[in-house]
């Protein structure tokens, strides 16, 4: 016998912002005041304006023995419009049409239980901007330059979930793929054209083995690929649309960790529940995306080799009823490996050079290498539907390094 179940849903959502945005301060300037502004970004109003909205169709459809094959099909509509300012005034408008399809099916083989998904997804999205000089936050009327962009993307997922051995031992393998495809053009000169391609394969495995039936220990190895977004291919130089050097990344990420439950006899006892996780990570990453900053605008470049190494360890605990501590810490040793760049500098007589700087073997900036978070939850229902809220919460961390080039830190 077979059963057909399917269901239809109809979702939208509308966002409307603005945020100023500070720019980056000196750490003397931190120091003195860690709420000030940037003062070119105070002077030129940098901010971002923001409207967006997206409505999607979601079809679902489950059919086969027991239901064991499940079809999702969701076409969906993006409408963003952004006022970007920074040195320009910038106007930009986009409009993306986009389809997401999910096949899973679910098939014992001899008392195994196998899961495999395929998933697709396939956008196109046109994006008209207009530039225009900037006055203290206010655009000029005329406009100096009018460009058109279209972003193609295609992504295909494979993954098959298999039990290898009864309730104890589970392999996950994923294969994806990416194709990423932007396009520019200037309006006003038709001839300055160009067009860059992302794309990669990445597989992943995952072993999961059941210590017991509420705790579990696993390790996973798996390729990664992170294209640039649109916007951080702005080029630092004007002859170009884009900039045409910027690199994907790519990395290869080795974890392994413990996560479980563990609850006690009587629910309403002391610690009743404690739900904990501890993970250790090493990515290994080539051509990491870079943010830099020249002007007061900011940029992105690659650096050719680096390592994130570290471990985290989380834990949630029932003290009492509805009162819960979550405690949260976490080590990261994030390096360059292989990073040379060109870089903004002021000599002895205060002029502004351009210089090729070696951040090889540095540590990344903003990048804590230890964090503590502490939280104290309590929830209390005073209704059916109604629950009374609080939360406590203190984080700490390590200095942070303020530069590519470690030249200071941050106090904790």
């Amino acid at each position: 016998s077979s059963d057909v179940c399917s269901s239809d849903l109809i979702t939208g959502r509308y966002m409307k912002g603005e945020m100023r945005i500070p720019g980056s301060l000196t750490k003397d300037e931190f120091e003195k005041d860690p709420f000030q502004a940037n003062s070119t970004s105070s002077l030129r109003d940098d901010k971002r304006i923001t409207n967006e909205g997206r409505l999607e169709i979601h079809y679902l459809d489950k059919f086969g023995k027991k239901s064991n094959n499940e079809i999702e099909i969701t076409p969906y509509a993006n409408l963003e419009s952004y006022d970007r300012v920074t040195h320009d005034y910038l106007i930009i408008n986009k409009l993306g049409l986009g389809l997401i399809a999910n096949y899973l099916n679910v098939t014992l083989f001899s008392s195994h239980k196998n899961v495999f998904n395929i998933r697709g997804e396939l956008l196109t999205q046109p994006q008209r901007t207009e530039d225009y000089e900037n006055y203290s936050g206010n655009k000029n009327y005329y406009m100096e330059q009018l460009t058109s962009q279209k972003t193609a993307k295609m992504i295909l997922c494979f993954s098959d979930d298999l039990e290898i051995f009864m309730n104890k031992l589970f392999a996950l393998f994923t294969v994806r793929y990416d194709n990423l495809i932007y396009q520019f053009q200037e309006e006003m000169l038709p001839s300055r054209y160009g067009k860059t391609i992302y794309q990669a394969i990445t597989p992943t495995l995952e072993l999961k083995y059941k210590l017991t039936h509420r705790i579990d220990i696993y390790t996973s190895y798996g390729l990664i690929f992170n294209p640039p977004a649109d916007n951080e291919l702005d080029s630092p130089v004007l002859a170009y649309l884009y900039n045409q050097g910027l690199k994907a990344e790519r990395s290869g990420n080795f974890e392994i960790g413990i996560k479980g439950v563990l609850i006690g006899e009587d629910s309403s006892s002391f610690f009743s529940r404690i739900k904990f996780r501890a993970s250790f990570f090493n990515m290994k990453t080539d051509n990491e995306l870079v943010p830099y900053e020249e002007y007061g605008d900011l940029y992105y470049r690659n650096a050719d080799k680096s390592n994130h190494l570290g471990f985290i360890i989380r834990s949630m605990v029932d003290i009492y009823k509805n009162l819960t501590i979550d405690l949260l810490y976490r080590f990261c040793r994030f390096t360059y490996g292989s990073y040379t760049a060109l870089s903004l500098l002021q000599d002895s007589t205060g002029t502004i050079i351009r210089t090729n700087r070696d951040f090889s073997w540095k540590y990344e900036p903003n990048v804590p290498k230890n964090y503590l978070n502490i939280s104290l939850l309590y929830h209390h229902p005073i209704g059916k539907k109604i629950n009374l809220f609080a939360k406590l919460s203190y984080s700490g961390m390590s200095g942070l390094w303020v530069d590519d080039g470690n030249s200071d830190k941050t106090t904790s």
